[in-house]
């Protein structure tokens, strides 16, 4: 999985080995592909998830809670 904040892969090895950070730069994943329980759930991951904001944002002024999210 690519890390959003330095585009580093990191392997899942490596994620589990540092917590679920990034090797490099010590980025938190929001998602991780193997604990996803729902089908639907195993394909998103944080490049898509941004690609996504970036794609229905305008200008950068899209943004939601956490408690939105959670709902979702």
């Amino acid at each position: 999985m690519k890390c959003i904040q330095c585009g580093t892969d990191n392997k899942l090895k490596e994620r589990y080995e540092n917590q679920g950070r990034c090797k490099n730069c010590g980025h938190e994943f929001a998602f991780e592909l193997t604990t996803a329980t729902p089908y639907y759930l195993s394909k998103l991951t944080d490049t898509f998830f941004q690609n996504l904001i970036i794609g229905i944002s305008v200008n950068n002024t899209f943004n939601f809670t956490s408690k939105q999210l959670f709902y979702f």
